[in-house]
Order: structure tokens, then C-alpha cells, then sequence
């Protein structure tokens, strides 16, 4: 019976080295989990941000297109009325030498 206590014994002696071990593994696994959770949160703010700024870069850049749209939409609108009361008194100078050649 002693051989057989020594026997349970040591090998209850090695389950603990190997519990130990697994342990020690399991903190390791834990420290790099939390490591590499720290780096993709760290990472997706990154990225978060350089979104943000690309959309708000996006946006700007799109207001001023508009403005220029807008801009040049008016400066056209303006040079057609110009035609077209230039058109106007051509017209209006036509029919008065028109009614000249009647009389």
C-alpha cells in the first residue's frame, strides 16, 4: 500500500506541474487576447477617423463644386439675358427702320 501512495503521490505531483503549466499558458493566452483586443480597438478608432476625415474632406470638396455649379449656372444666366436683350433691341431696331421704309 505504501508503493502504491507513493505512486499516487507522485503522479498527483506531476497533474500539478502540468496544471501549472496549463496555467501559466492560459495567463499567457489571456495577456496576448488582451494585447491583441487592445491593438484592433486601437486600430478601428484609427480607421474610424481616417474615415471621418475622408468623408468630411469628401463633403467640403462637394460644397465648393456645388458653389462653382452654382456660380457658373448664374454667370450663364446672365450672359443669356444679355443675348437676349441684345436680340431684343436688334429686333426693336428692325421694326423701326421697318416703319421708317412704310412711311
Amino acid at each position: 500500500t505504501t508503493a502504491v501512495l507513493q505512486s499516487l503521490c507522485k503522479q498527483v505531483e506531476e497533474l500539478q506541474v502540468l496544471l501549472s503549466g496549463a496555467k501559466a499558458e492560459v495567463d499567457d493566452l489571456e495577456a496576448s487576447a488582451s494585447r491583441v483586443k487592445a491593438e484592433a480597438e486601437e486600430e478601428v478608432a484609427r480607421v474610424k477617423a481616417e474615415a471621418e476625415s475622408v468623408v468630411e474632406k469628401v463633403k467640403a470638396e462637394a460644397e465648393e463644386e456645388v458653389m462653382r455649379a452654382k456660380e457658373g449656372g448664374e454667370a450663364k444666366e446672365k450672359a443669356m439675358r444679355e443675348e437676349l436683350e441684345r436680340v431684343r433691341q436688334d429686333l426693336e431696331n428692325e421694326r423701326k427702320e421697318l416703319e421708317g421704309v412704310r412711311q
